[in-house]
């Protein structure tokens, strides 16, 4: 939650962060995590992610979302 006040702290109005999430054995491209619609008044972010379907329910997401919030 620390990472996501920053966020929501550093952002400009137009500001977006996104990353992109990869398989860990061969680097391929599965989809995007990104933090967007940052209201520093509110307090508030929205999170979203893309994921390929091949790939949906596998946990991807979580664990991509779960190890930028401890990077705080």
């Amino acid at each position: 939650m620390k990472y996501i006040r920053f966020w929501i702290k550093e952002a400009d109005i137009s500001a977006e962060e996104k990353w992109i999430i990869e398989l860990k054995e061969n680097h391929e491209p599965i989809g995007n995590i990104s933090v967007n619609d940052v209201s520093k008044r509110n307090n508030f972010c929205s999170i979203g992610y893309v994921i390929r379907y091949r790939y949906w329910g596998k946990g991807y997401a979580t664990e991509t979302l779960s190890k930028k919030l401890l990077q705080s």
